[in-house]
């Protein structure tokens, strides 16, 4: 099961770098429909991952994609010549903790095209400022046999479980709020 992070709004390219973008554009691709977080998916499960993210109330709960991968034995994360900076499943894990730095006040709305018709929809939006560091994490997921690390040309590769690093992690912000938080 592959799951690309972040591509724009359906059908525009991504913006975070050429292999989401070529990934987005394969034509067995399944693209989430959430208006600031859309994900690219490939593999037997796609369709399941991406279906109901147009209904996630935030960008990364348990109906998106980052939320039904955490709930799959089978879920990983890979990270490909980036760390866990690039990480948005921490988003994840900040919003079920319910992160106080996390997510704005007020609701934004959002037109959402689907199926050649559009719907308004609500949606709380992440509030930015906040300087994280979500690398705080990965000794313990390496220690935990929760993330392997490899070398693949010039990039470094690790591939870390889903569950295993949300659930580490969401013990460690509820015993430290402020653990991804710099300062």
């Amino acid at each position: 099961r592959l799951l690309l992070r972040r591509c724009g709004r359906p059908p525009t390219p991504c913006w975070t770098g050429r292999i989401p973008e070529t990934f987005r554009a394969r034509p067995n691709a399944n693209r989430s429909l959430h208006p600031t977080h859309s994900v690219a998916a490939i593999g037997a499960d796609a369709d399941e991952l991406t279906r109901d993210h147009t209904y996630s109330v935030s960008p990364c709960d348990d109906l998106s994609p980052y939320g039904k991968l955490a709930q799959d034995d089978g879920g990983y994360v890979l990270l490909l010549g980036v760390g866990h900076k690039s990480n948005t499943t921490f988003h994840h894990v900040e919003e079920l903790a319910g992160a106080d730095y996390h997510m704005q006040r007020d609701f934004a709305e959002a037109t959402i095209l689907a199926n050649g018709e559009e719907a308004q929809r609500n949606y709380m939006l992440h509030q930015w400022g906040t300087p994280r560091q979500f690398e705080v994490m990965e000794p313990l997921f390496i220690e935990r046999g929760i993330q392997q690390t490899a070398q693949i040309g010039d990039a470094r590769v690790s591939l870390v479980k889903s569950r295993g690093m949300v659930q580490a992690t969401l013990r460690a912000l509820r015993a430290n709020p402020r653990i991804l938080c710099k300062n």
